[in-house]
């Protein structure tokens, strides 16, 4: 439970910080990819999740269209 109020909270943050500085559909993406990818690891990390080939190649996918999204425009 506590995992999940600090991950709110950062997240929050980083949304509300992010989006005074860039436009609203970057930051959204972006907030939004990078929790997946935190919480994708933290995961694997604290739960033991697995970490197939499938997951890395998806986590590697969503880090690569953030860039290409932010580098659109």
């Amino acid at each position: 439970m506590w995992l999940s109020v600090i991950s709110a909270v950062v997240l929050l943050s980083a949304f509300v910080t992010a989006i005074r500085h860039y436009s609203l559909s970057l930051t959204y993406t972006a907030v939004t990819a990078l929790a997946m990818v935190s919480l994708t690891m933290i995961g694997v990390a604290l739960q033991q999740e697995t970490a197939s080939l499938a997951r890395i190649a998806g986590l590697g996918l969503i880090i690569a269209g953030l860039a290409l999204s932010a580098l659109a425009g």
